[in-house]
């Protein structure tokens, strides 16, 4: 079991890195149009911060983590940043008390009570995946309104619109670079639509479905160890 988790926690995690950036250094993309780069960037602090505090305190400290994110107020998607949360009962937090903790560490950053709702049906989306191997039909039996057209699928800035546009890309992919091209073509998209997409494409597909070269790609060039790339190796 902790094998799987440290695998699958690498997928996720290199997922939803490689996906975000490699969105932003795609030369066939003008992001530029639709988001500010800082407020997406933001988001990945604020994501480093969680795994930081976790693997630093080899549990979930609400304290910590919030302390470190308080100063952070553009932050582009809270649903990217809050990921690695999925992870937090291996670290001694129990599944009770998850939700309320995610709702502590979003109102952080965002009060807004219908933000923390869909903030906590994330994680727990991610968790099923991971723990109960929940498949992408089983979501779309679950939620049947994402089985619409491409051109019916809305992107902006709006988290639940970010939410369902990358599931969409998710569930109707092949593999993880399916899952990034979808994502990535959608009318109007933005990073966090992608980032997102492809932190469920980590999740699911495995480490091993990332493009090699994407990942040295981004690593090289976009993210230095003192950043925290390291972190996505510690459950190692």
């Amino acid at each position: 079991m902790e094998t799987k988790v440290a695998r699958t926690s690498e997928g996720m995690l290199c997922g939803a890195y490689v996906g975000k950036i490699r969105y932003f250094i795609d030369p066939v993309k003008d992001v530029c149009i639709y988001e500010k780069p800082n407020d997406s960037i933001d988001n990945i602090v604020v994501m480093t911060a969680i795994m930081d505090s976790i693997f630093e305190k080899e549990h979930v400290c609400l304290n910590d983590i919030c302390n470190r994110i308080s100063e952070i107020k553009n932050t582009g998607s809270i649903l990217y940043a809050i990921s690695p949360l999925t992870f937090a009962d291996i670290f001694g937090l129990h599944h009770h008390e998850l939700d309320d903790t995610i709702r502590k560490i979003v109102n952080v950053m965002n009060q807004d009570e219908k933000i923390q709702s869909l903030c906590v049906e994330f994680i727990h989306l991610l968790h099923d995946i991971l723990w109960f191997k929940i498949d992408k039909t089983d979501i779309l039996n679950i939620l049947p309104e994402f089985d619409i057209l491409e051109s019916e699928v809305i992107c902006s800035t709006q988290e639940k619109d970010i939410f369902f546009a990358a599931l969409w890309s998710f569930i109707f992919s092949e593999d993880y670079v399916s899952c990034y091209e979808k994502a990535s073509n959608l009318k109007d998209t933005n990073s966090d639509i992608v980032g997102l997409a492809c932190t469920f494409a980590g999740l699911y597909y495995g480490v091993d479905s990332i493009p090699t070269d994407w990942s040295e790609q981004v690593f090289d060039i976009n993210l230095k160890k003192a950043d925290g790339t390291d972190l996505i190796f510690k459950l190692l």
